[in-house]
């Protein structure tokens, strides 16, 4: 099988993002696809590789990594200052890319929402999108769908959009149903121009959704920011 890949952001912090990657993999892995997690940054709370672990089955062999684990609950960023250990582009494509050699497919999943500063320091600057563009990898968003889901998501598809990363789907998470769930659904699709891949409802234990439909059109990969710019 030829080397894949799928990013994971969220439109904004906790929508469940570890939770649908898990889901992912787990599927892969019953298709018969050597698949693998990948996560650059993360701070505070359970680390996402651990609870990805979990989520996809308890499966021996997860092929979870993480770069940075910080265990202060901030931004990475800001993280990374207060633990002095700020994270390094140069790190992250050599975890990226070794975990990649090694498997078929990758799940990664990005930090809070799409607008996340990695690092942010008076000797350099890293975004969450530089790692999207860095993979190359299709992105697709985690959204709710409760009041106020509707800004979010279509301002996250407007800001992949505009900064060279559109995305190719949105993932529904966290479903009760309901007239206005419903709803937002539709004007979700509507408004922000993206499919819906799927819908997935409350601690549920499996995901509907194509694999081989995403894993097309990824990023275009660029160099990383950097205050002096």
């Amino acid at each position: 099988m030829k080397k894949k890949n799928i990013f994971i952001t969220g439109v904004g912090t906790e929508t469940g993002k570890t939770f649908i990657c898990g889901l992912l993999l787990k599927k892969a892995r019953s298709e018969g696809i050597n698949a693998g997690y990948y996560k650059a940054a993360q701070s505070g709370g359970v680390p996402s590789d651990s609870q990805c672990a979990a989520l996809s089955g308890g499966l021996e062999e997860t092929g979870a990594i993480a770069s940075y684990t910080y265990t202060t609950p901030v931004s990475p960023h800001l993280a990374g200052r207060l633990e002095g250990n700020p994270a390094q582009i140069e790190k992250i494509r050599k975890d990226y890319f070794q975990a990649e050699a090694s498997h078929d497919l990758m799940i990664i999943e990005g930090s809070g929402g799409v607008v996340c500063p990695l690092r942010w320091d008076e000797n350099g600057a890293l975004m969450l999108e530089d790692v999207i563009k860095l993979t190359g990898a299709p992105v697709v968003a985690v959204s709710g769908c409760a009041l106020g889901s509707i800004n979010s998501a279509v301002l996250t598809a407007e800001y992949a959009a505009s900064h060279g990363f559109p995305l190719k789907g949105l993932i529904i998470n966290r479903y009760k149903g309901g007239v206005m769930e419903d709803d937002n659904i539709k004007m979700i699709e509507a408004l922000s121009k993206v499919k819906i891949l799927a819908v997935v409802k409350e601690s549920q234990d499996n995901i509907n959704i194509n694999l081989s439909a995403l894993l097309t059109n990824g990023a275009k990969s660029r160099p990383c920011l950097h205050l002096s710019d």
